[in-house]
């Protein structure tokens, strides 16, 4: 089993703004990732910036979590995971068409340029990854001003069919 080393020597702090506007719902983030460091991580980390977070070990309840979700969210999921791996999980999701409005964020230590990338996919961030960098990430995503490629933690994907 591999294992990954995360300095929890960085510091955190909230966001001057919440996700979210007064007076509207905050905005989903579902972590998926069968190392508990890094969803306590992210979590933790999520939540001071203000979203509102679930965690999963596995891809077996992804569409049903962000199917109970009606305003658009972001999933930042694994994609080697025991049980239902992140790419079982994106084509289940690709064949939801009333979950296009969620965005998936995988994550991987696995991958090289080059590399195909699950439909669902808009965005990879690897692993080991930087948090304030994920965080900015999630926050584009949010915000609606991510653009693939655009950071050095994301890369532009192929359509896997």
């Amino acid at each position: 089993m591999q294992s990954m080393t995360l300095s929890l020597a960085q510091t955190v702090e909230p966001s001057v703004e919440p996700s979210g506007t007064p007076g509207t719902h905050k905005t989903h983030v579902l972590v998926v990732d069968d190392d508990r460091a890094i969803r306590d991580l992210l979590q933790f980390a999520l939540e001071l910036e203000g979203y509102e977070v679930v965690t999963l070990c596995d891809g077996r309840q992804v569409v049903e979590t962000l199917a109970q979700w009606d305003e658009p969210s972001i999933a930042l999921m694994d994609l080697m995971m025991p049980l239902v791996d992140g790419w079982e999980a994106c084509r289940r999701l690709a064949a939801r068409d009333d979950l296009a409005r969620h965005t998936v964020i995988v994550m991987s230590a696995a991958t090289l340029p080059g590399d195909e990338y699950p439909e669902r996919a808009s965005t990879l961030l690897c692993k080991p990854f930087d948090l304030t960098r994920a965080l900015d990430l999630v926050g584009q995503v949010a915000a609606g001003t991510l653009t693939a490629g655009a950071s050095p933690a994301t890369a532009p994907f192929a359509t896997v069919h």
